[in-house]
């Protein structure tokens, strides 16, 4: 990357790609993706027709929003509850953003480097591989599940009740 931010990838097949950029710097976000000043809502750069050079813009936020909790069973916190968080876009298979984390001593966890927009937070006791595969495996517990509602820069403390860890039959 040069001094102004600016940086090159040579060498790109004629084929369509989606761009995401995982958090340059603490506090900061991808916030928009731009072709020839037009933005990309689903940021996919479609190389398949382009004659020559194309030029990409990334535009990133210093204005992160957050979210951080209390994994908890009944009002006690249970250390090392296995925490996902998953937005409105993955859950529409738009973009793949979803993340995860455990839970510290405390029960705490806490997501950093978050766009504005809607998220639910989920707990458990163990991890589940399926959730990383499938989304859809969380369906049964949408009702369960802590939905948060991000604005830029925003951070917000949530409660998130640990769910059972045994994976429902499909």
């Amino acid at each position: 990357m040069l001094p102004d931010g600016t940086f090159q990838v040579k060498g790109l097949l004629r084929d369509k790609y989606t761009l995401n950029l995982f958090a340059p710097q603490r506090g900061s976000y991808l916030k928009a993706v731009r072709l020839g000043g037009r933005d990309l809502p689903d940021w996919e750069v479609d190389l398949t027709t382009a004659a020559s050079e194309v030029h990409v813009e990334l535009v990133v936020s210093m204005r992160a929003a957050s979210v951080e909790g209390l994994a908890t069973d009944e009002d006690r916190p249970v250390p090392g509850a296995w925490v996902l968080l998953v937005s409105d876009f993955a859950r529409a298979g738009r973009k793949r953003e979803w993340y995860t984390a455990v839970a510290d001593q405390n029960g705490q966890f806490r997501f950093g480097s978050l766009a504005p927009g809607k998220y639910k937070v989920y707990a458990f006791d163990e991890h589940w591989p399926s959730f990383l595969r499938d989304l859809e495996t969380l369906q049964p517990f949408e009702s369960q599940a802590t939905a948060v509602t991000l604005e830029e820069g925003e951070r917000k403390v949530v409660r998130a009740a640990v769910l059972p860890s045994a994976e429902p039959l499909r």
